[in-house]
């Protein structure tokens, strides 16, 4: 057999066909540009000047767009240019979000003759121009309000939201910094009442009235008809205010109505040819911005890449990258079930946090080049924010700013190592250069062919002569043997590239086993130093990977469908009634024809080990959320089933007996749970519940409500610990919530978010992210209106003895939120054996032992 023999691979130029070396070539598909969209992220005011005064401009931007050409992006992406309000001590003023006039050029940036100009040459160099576009409230200064706020009968005064007296329930205010505590969502006017607004005191646009619909159509004609090649849209999920609370704030049906509008409007007057870009944070797991048929957005920014897997801290990459945690981003299956990893658009750095090179610990250009590796090859669209592909880390000493992770992003580019890094020849530049300049600059990175400036260029050459697989291409992680071999697949079609990464210092090894490999597979490295591949059976292997290097190879001609594994979506689907028995047979999805709260799945005792997964019906198919082997042979076991739109598959050849009946969680889990303390003072968290038997650990905490407001942190949080260690400190953080340590340390932990209502199970907790790697499909985590529930494999989790600390987790106002009146944060209430004692508010203290 063919496949039986040792061959080896491979340069840069040559190709491996099982026997033989030749040279061959994929053709390169064609999509249209908003489907691959590599984009180039500035802020005017920081890149170049024009005229030297201090401040960066349109003219300069336009000297500069051959370099940006150079880098291998097909789209332009500016902050805002508008006429804005500019309070230094407020970032979405500094970056131009405090808007005065929405159909003009800051006069600091040009003029609209300037504009145009830029416009013009950038789509001669095939550049695409994206405006950010600002569509919830304006400034304070605006012409409009300044009208309300001086005419009694402005006929303004309906285009904002108003109220005679100010509502009752929790509204959205995202201030900044220490008005975060003192601000206040209403203000009052001068002749009565008050207005409604957002960041500060920007008041609120109310989309209720037609006027300010027809209006915001004409700003997007007014920008179109300039040129312009599409918008960024802020804020896509606040539009449409319809009263108090989330429900009432986020994601209204009348959104998706206007923006549906929007996309007819544009496609009526301008053809196909223009993009809409969401952004909504989070990124709603059950919600439909990027619709089928471009019914309303082409993409979504996706900010959970940078935040997901970077903390809100310095890291060091080296105890922050491995395989298992950078794969449980891209295999949780239930984070990308609405929006497609091909529909998001995928980032390190951008207006709203610090810079790549700021959130790792003094990092070296080599990794920093691997950290541009894993965001580029990522098969997704991509945006590199100015200064990124350069090392810019941004400011690090802040005694003139005040928040480090926001104006860490505002450093001046850095042209050459003059003074002002040739940003300016004014002796006042209105954002200063950081020191790093005379290092991290254009000019010097430009004089060396291994700079981190042209491993940009070369990745983003890769990712755009290869858009099937960088930009479409389905990702299979790939496991290597090697915790710090990152390893995976992009298939398209019959054809895939394989990227391999080297996450640490020193040299590596690989070696996978690559089932899709067929005696027609033809190879070809596509990326990288040359690497010498071997092959035996189904594995393949290569020795010496390079520190911190990036290979990428072309496979072509191979079997890919076996990558897929079975889905409902290729099977016949079967409803099953309630209270009966049925007999599952392999390769069939099973469907409960019952639309009750409470439902569980009774697989019958005496059946050995049944494989099965559950999957979640999604508009384009299925996602899979559970996959388990079920031991039976002592008992029943019931598995809930807590959503109307799942199916179950039996992954065995052998009849499987089950029915579906309907039981309250009480009910199904009463033999299975003991009491292990309980605070009756407490509102989210009243006791806690814990069991287990031969496939669950079995979790459940009993509440009352929710203490948190929604979108305020987390509101419920288990720390786990299985294993037999030293007890010693160990400190967790998460996104923007405010550090929490404990006196004994974890390796794993249950969170449920109810604002996006998403469970996780997370193990493997490494030094740094302290978030570990997601176990996406060895857990159920959900709700009832009395209580939480975590049910964790016991494969994936086991242990004679557990440790646990149940707790709530504010974010303590730093993401405009509200912390909880009356209550301690950053831990808001926890449960302990001891519910009288005090215990400090950022400190785990009290672990239950679960036995």
């Amino acid at each position: 057999m063919l496949l039986k023999r040792k061959i080896v691979c491979l340069t840069a130029v040559c190709a491996l066909v099982f026997g033989a070396l030749f040279f061959f070539a994929s053709a390169k598909p064609k999509y249209p540009w908003y489907e691959t969209v590599s984009m180039y992220h500035v802020l005017v005011k920081s890149f170049f000047d024009a005229n030297n005064d201090g401040k960066g401009d349109l003219k300069g931007l336009t000297e500069k767009l051959d370099y940006i050409k150079s880098l291998n992006v097909n789209t332009l992406h500016m902050l805002p240019i508008t006429p804005a309000l500019n309070n230094p001590d407020m970032p979405r003023s500094h970056y131009g979000y405090e808007i005065t006039d929405f159909k003009n050029i800051h006069p600091d940036y040009g003029t609209i003759d300037d504009f145009k100009k830029l416009v013009k040459e950038a789509h001669k160099r095939d550049i695409h121009v994206v405006l950010d576009f600002i569509t919830t409230v304006f400034s304070v200064q605006h012409p409009f309000f300044q009208d309300i706020l001086h005419n009694p009968d402005s006929p303004y005064k309906d285009w904002i939201i108003r109220a005679d007296e100010i509502p009752a329930g929790d509204w959205m205010n995202f201030n900044d910094y220490s008005e975060q505590f003192e601000s206040k969502a209403w203000k009052p006017l001068p002749f009565g009442g008050y207005y409604y607004s957002l960041w500060g005191a920007s008041p609120y646009l109310d989309y209720h009235n037609p006027a300010v619909r027809d209006y915001i159509l004409s700003v997007i004609d007014f920008w179109l008809d300039l040129g312009v090649d599409g918008f960024r849209i802020d804020a896509t999920k606040h539009l449409f205010i319809n009263g108090a609370g989330q429900d009432k704030q986020y994601h209204q049906p009348e959104n998706f109505e206007f923006w549906k509008r929007v996309r007819r409007h544009i496609t009526e007057k301008y053809g196909t040819d223009k993009v809409l870009i969401a952004e909504t944070i989070p990124i709603p797991n059950d919600i439909e911005y990027v619709a089928p048929n471009r019914e309303m957005f082409d993409l979504m920014f996706d900010s959970t890449f940078i935040n997901d897997i970077y903390p809100y801290m310095e890291t060091d990459i080296n105890q922050l990258y491995s395989a298992p945690y950078l794969h449980s981003f891209f295999d949780n299956a239930e984070v990308f079930k609405t929006t497609k990893l091909r529909d998001r658009l995928v980032y390190h750095s951008d207006h709203d946090g610090a810079r790549i090179a700021t959130r790792l610990s003094h990092p070296t250009d080599e990794q920093l080049k691997l950290a541009a590796s894993l965001l580029i090859l990522t098969p997704a669209h991509v945006k590199l924010y100015a200064g990124d592909e350069i090392g810019i880390k941004g400011f690090t000493s802040f005694d003139e700013f005040k928040d480090k992770w926001f104006h860490a992003t505002l450093a001046s580019m850095a042209w050459d190592d003059s003074e002002n890094g040739g940003f300016t020849a004014s002796d006042n530049p209105v954002i200063p250069i950081t020191d790093d300049y005379l290092l991290q600059n254009v000019k010097k990175q430009e004089e060396s062919k291994t700079s981190l400036l042209n491993h940009y260029r070369a990745l983003l050459k890769l990712k755009n002569d290869y858009p099937q697989y960088f930009f479409k291409g389905v990702r299979h992680s790939l496991p290597a043997g090697n915790d710090k071999v990152y390893a995976y697949l992009t298939a398209h079609g019959k054809n895939a590239a394989l990227t391999i990464l080297n996450l640490s210092p020193s040299p590596n090894d690989f070696s996978a086993s690559l089932p899709i490999l067929t005696d027609k597979t033809k190879i070809r490295q596509l990326f990288g130093k040359p690497l010498a591949l071997t092959h035996a059976g189904d594995r393949l292997a290569a020795d010496g990977l390079r520190p911190y290097h990036t290979y990428v190879f072309e496979i072509t001609a191979a079997d890919t469908d076996i990558l897929t594994p079975p889905n409902p979506k290729q099977m016949p689907v079967k409803n099953v009634p309630v209270d009966s028995e049925t007999v599952g047979e392999a390769r069939t999805a099973y469907r409960l024809n019952d639309s009750n709260a409470e439902r569980f799945l009774r697989l019958k005792q005496g059946q050995g080990v049944v494989p099965l997964s559950i999957f979640e019906e999604v508009s384009d198919g299925f996602i899979p959320t559970f996959t388990q082997q079920i031991d039976t042979k002592t008992a029943d076991v019931l598995i809930p089933v807590y959503t109307y739109n799942t199916v179950t598959v039996f992954n065995t050849s052998t009849p499987v007996r089950f029915g579906y009946e309907r039981l309250t969680n009480r009910e199904a889990f009463a033999d299975k749970l003991k009491k292990y303390a309980e605070n009756p003072k407490n509102e989210g968290l009243r006791a806690f519940w814990a069991g287990k038997d031969d496939n669950f650990l079995y979790f459940k905490i009993d509440k009352a409500g929710y203490v948190l407001p929604p979108n305020n942190g987390l509101d419920l949080v288990l720390l786990l610990n299985n294993i037999p260690q030293p007890k010693q400190p160990q400190a967790i953080s998460f996104w923007r919530l405010p550090a929490v340590s404990s006196v004994e340390p974890f390796n794993a932990l249950v969170l449920f978010e109810r604002h996006i209502k998403t469970g996780r199970f997370q193990t493997q907790i490494n030094d740094i992210r302290t978030m570990g790697v997601a176990e996406s499909d060895k857990a159920l985590i959900y709700e009832t209106d009395d209580a939480f529930y975590a049910l964790l494999s016991r494969k994936a989790y086991d242990g004679k003895k557990i440790k646990v600390a149940p707790f709530v987790w504010s974010a303590g106002g730093n993401w405009g939120d509200t912390p909880p009146a009356d209550k301690p944060v950053p831990i808001v209430e926890r449960l302990t054996a001891f519910p009288d004692k005090d215990y400090a508010p950022d400190t785990l203290s009290d672990w239950l032992e679960i036995k």
